[in-house]
């Protein structure tokens, strides 16, 4: 799937089907430093991105081989977080407001030195690059709003009766830039709720 699609929206099924837990997908920015983003119960989420294992990520990036994890093992997404920019990556969390609203994707752990893609293992260079923001750099975007970028890929969200987003510039907008597609209307009911009830972002040194 192209890097670059047009703003004509993806069949739903391609939707990932995990998206009924919390979802993990990745993305680059202009100047190829690697995100991860964190969907929470209803994050929106980028049709070509493919549904990511943080723990199997984080795993290879050391240099371990990615181990099974039990099936009722819950991560503590703070460790996560503190982990991601230990090597090298941005990290976004979706976090839910009191409004109906789609709201933008904040920043929640600096690296110390920025990896660049090209500098992931194979495997995980293609996974990152299914999805690239053009005209975007991670260390000067606090906020990332998907809406504003449906020109460049195709974007599902999860709650279709939203008629507003918050903008990045936390500015609510009822203007959609392109058509969207939804997510299946089903209720989420086992992510892990505390990571939504962050409501500040770590200030950038």
């Amino acid at each position: 799937m192209s890097e670059s699609v047009t703003a004509a929206m993806a069949a739903l099924e391609d939707y990932p089907a995990a998206h009924s837990m919390d979802t993990t997908w990745f993305a680059v920015d202009q100047a190829g430093h690697v995100g991860i983003f964190f969907t929470g119960e209803d994050g929106p989420v980028p049709a070509s991105c493919s549904d990511g294992n943080i723990l199997h990520v984080l795993q290879e990036l050391r240099g371990v081989q990615p181990e099974e994890e039990d099936e009722d093992f819950e991560p503590d997404y703070h460790e996560l977080d503190d982990e991601a920019g230990n090597l090298g990556l941005f990290t976004y969390e979706y976090i839910v407001g009191s409004e109906d609203w789609v709201y933008p994707y904040t920043f929640t752990c600096m690296p110390g030195t920025p990896r660049h893609v090209e500098q992931l293992p194979p495997g995980l260079r293609r996974e990152f690059k299914r999805v690239r923001f053009a005209g975007l750099l991670f260390p000067h975007s606090d906020d990332i709003q998907l809406a504003e970028h449906m020109a460049q890929f195709s974007v599902h969200f999860y709650n279709e009766g939203s008629v507003v987003y918050l903008a990045a510039d936390r500015k609510p907008s009822e203007q959609f830039p392109a058509r969207r597609t939804s997510s299946p209307s089903s209720a989420a009911t086992s992510a892990d709720a505390s990571r939504n009830e962050r409501s500040s972002s770590p200030s950038r040194a």
